[in-house]
């Protein structure tokens, strides 16, 4: 587009009949006064993939995709009217804009290398590319240089253009990122832009520079998930919404039973549950000693039995002192003979008559 620089008109009629008089004289008139324009360069890109753009739609080991590189010119003259550009390094001197393939955010303060792989196409390695652009090369490790040739490219006012397209190819996914996000972006040299509209009295110079996101899923099948472990659960892949893997559910050891211990053995791969008669336990001693049956949980223990054998005394169990008590009674029994007695007296005593006896007998054989 055409500017008209604005100009100063003097009208004044004393000022018109001096400059005819200097005319008479033969003394030229002063050259009217004109404002020079001042020019500002400034650009954005952007960065418009096919394919790997969401979450669903993330992309797989293998997969291609394209992605363009648009540079849009916002350059103005100091009155916010749109002025002409060129890209290129230096007057005449080509240029470089730089595409990062794979950076862990857009700001791209650390590369991911061997995420996307550059795939050349053609006879310059660009799918396409804008006039003025030479070729599309890769540095073999995350970058792709747009290089321009010596003229550069030619951007008109308030215009966009693309300057490139390239082939990438998915290689590595992004381990711990949600979603499988990361990063790509674009930059032209710091002084790439030139505003060389004839409007302008000067040359200024910027840059320009443009992100995007693209997102690679961590998985795209349970077995990839897998941690080997039985007790945390079968993780899985959230091949839909996230693209990540998500954790499994571990198993439910609870066999319904209170009294035992339930657990998962991680060295056997299974539910253990374990009996604890502790958990059955009562706090009382005389009713017994409470067991954990595996099968019917809780079962009650064998009373303590106090019975000593004697009929002379009374046998109870104490449960303030945890222990049975005999204590004598001399109206159990007749025998009792108001004295206690000793456990088995009977029998000693018998024991001793029939001995008595036996002497005796042995005595008169021996005499006779």
């Amino acid at each position: 587009m055409t500017y008209a620089s604005p100009r100063r008109r003097f009208n004044c009629p004393a000022l018109l009949a001096g400059a005819l008089l200097l005319a008479v004289l033969g003394v030229a008139a002063p050259a009217t006064a004109q404002f020079e324009v001042t020019c500002f360069a400034s650009g954005s890109l952007g960065l418009v993939p096919t394919g790997g753009f969401s979450c669903a739609g993330g992309l797989q080991p293998g997969d291609q995709i394209d992605i363009s590189y648009v540079f849009t010119n916002t350059s103005t003259d100091a009155a916010a009217n749109p002025v002409a550009i060129t890209l290129q390094e230096e007057m005449g001197g080509g240029g470089i804009t730089t595409a990062t393939l794979a950076c862990d955010d857009t700001p791209c303060a650390v590369t991911l290398p061997g995420t996307l792989t550059f795939v050349p196409v053609g006879g310059n390695g660009c799918v396409s590319n804008a006039p003025g652009v030479n070729s599309c090369t890769w540095d073999g490790s995350n970058q792709v240089f747009i290089d321009y040739t010596g003229g550069g490219v030619a951007v008109g006012a308030g215009a966009a253009v693309t300057l490139a397209t390239i082939r990438v190819q998915a290689s590595a996914g992004v381990g711990g990122a949600s979603c499988g996000i990361f990063g790509s972006r674009a930059d032209t040299g710091d002084d790439d832009i030139h505003t060389t509209d004839p409007v302008c009295d000067n040359v200024a110079t910027g840059g320009a520079a443009g992100s995007g996101n693209l997102f690679y899923p961590d998985c795209t099948d349970d077995m990839q998930c897998d941690d080997g472990v039985f007790c945390n659960g079968g993780e899985f892949c959230d091949t839909g919404a996230t693209g990540q893997c998500q954790p499994g559910t571990p198993p439910d050891c609870d066999d319904g039973v209170a009294c035992t211990t339930d657990m998962c053995d991680t060295a056997t791969d299974m539910c253990v549950n374990t009996p604890d008669d502790a958990q059955c336990d009562d706090g009382a001693f005389c009713n017994g000693v409470e067991t954990c049956d595996p099968n019917n949980d809780c079962q009650a223990g064998t009373p303590v039995d106090c019975d000593d054998g004697d009929i002379c005394t009374d046998d109870s169990c104490n449960e303030q002192t945890d222990q049975c008590d005999n204590i004598f009674d001399p109206d159990n029994d007749p025998s009792c003979n108001g004295a206690p007695t000793v456990p088995g007296a009977g029998l000693l005593l018998l024991f001793v008559l029939l001995s008595a006896a036996s002497l005796v007998a042995l005595r008169q054989r021996t005499s006779s």
